[in-house]
């Protein structure tokens, strides 16, 4: 027969999982020193590592962009953070979709943008996967328009919603969208608001200073 000495060491060495998503669990801390027999300062260390590994991990990608800034180049890991930014499923759409397709014409890869074969604009090989046509259907003679350099107005107002995660299309969906997603601060200018000038009448009074 066990005794309850026994019977109690393992309930209490026994590992504790809580459901916290479906698919996923979490091990009490507790339990795991108890059952491991690991000490007090053996937890400590491990939480010390793992606060520096995420640390690192974290620290990484600022430390590449500051780098590729600073010496004016890029990387195929380290090029910057993800960026996604709300889009207006009208003619905009096709704006950005022209601007992605247009990438490697702008980078000088290709002479057109169908011939850089790992682009959706590419319809050499028959094996292509189908490609989604997407809320906005493509017009017939979409390769000649993506082909057609983008104004510079455009790719400005296009990066400025990449840049800053500002929702592009039309003004009052843009305003609404923010709104909605609580992106407002995307649509005012950069940086601090300029103060506004002090009018002498306001600073005397009402009644004007005579001469």
């Amino acid at each position: 027969m066990r005794s309850a000495d026994h019977e109690r060491w393992r309930h209490e060495s026994k590992p504790i999982v809580t459901a916290r998503k479906p698919g996923t669990c979490r091990i009490d801390e507790c339990g795991v020193t108890r059952a491991m027999g690991w000490s007090e300062d053996d937890l400590a260390v491990v939480a010390a590592v793992r606060h520096m590994i995420v640390r690192a991990v974290c620290l990484l990608p600022s430390r590449f962009r500051r780098y590729h800034q600073h010496y004016h180049s890029s990387g195929h890991v380290w090029q910057g953070r993800f960026r996604a930014f709300p889009i207006q499923d009208d003619p905009h759409l096709l704006t950005v979709l022209r601007y992605i397709e247009r990438n490697p014409v702008r980078a000088c890869l290709v002479n057109r943008a169908e011939h850089w074969p790992w682009s959706s604009a590419s319809r050499a090989s028959a094996a292509a996967p189908t490609v989604d046509p997407g809320p906005v259907p493509r017009p017939g003679n979409w390769l000649e328009h993506v082909n057609e350099p983008q104004t510079q107005a455009e790719l400005e107002r296009l990066r400025e919603s990449l840049c800053r995660g500002r929702p592009f299309g039309e003004l009052v969906w843009m305003e609404q969208t923010a709104q909605r997603l609580g992106l407002q601060a995307s649509l005012r200018p950069r940086g601090r608001p300029r103060k506004a000038a002090q009018q002498p009448a306001a600073l005397f009074g009402d009644h004007a200073v005579e001469d």
